[in-house]
């Protein structure tokens, strides 16, 4: 099992070990996606760290430039609101300089109501922003 990606913890709890077949027909289903990139498993462990608490599935997958293209096309995928902005915001004063990765369509930039200077970084910008 994969180390805590954040303190590299090694003192983990699995709390729930989960079939990859039931994720596979949950994106096919309710998404029209295809995963067999993402799901070369046959078990997804959902894990937290006993040091800093950090919950995250092992093995870490990703997804490629196909698999957020389709995701994309969910109307629920690029949100104008979110409540990790709100969290976000109350860290970030005026003139702080902000680097946002996985930006999607800018959302976050966009709720934010002080003068900080912003970049945000997506490879899988949706086609309106190119």
């Amino acid at each position: 099992m994969n180390p805590c990606p954040l303190c590299l913890g090694k003192n983990l709890c699995v709390i729930e070990k989960i079939q990859t077949k039931e994720l596979y027909s949950i994106y096919q289903k309710n998404f029209k996606i295809n995963p067999d990139q993402l799901l070369k498993f046959d078990i997804l462990n959902f894990c937290q760290c006993n040091q800093c608490g950090l919950k995250f599935f092992s093995p870490m997958i990703t997804g490629d430039h196909a698999f957020y293209k389709s995701l994309q096309g969910c109307p629920w995928y690029y949100q104008e609101s979110k409540s990790e902005f709100e969290f976000a915001k109350q860290f970030i004063s005026p003139g702080d300089q902000i680097l946002e990765i996985g930006c999607g369509s800018g959302q976050f930039l966009k709720c934010l109501s002080i003068n900080s200077h912003y970049k945000g970084l997506d490879v899988n910008l949706p086609d309106e922003l190119k």
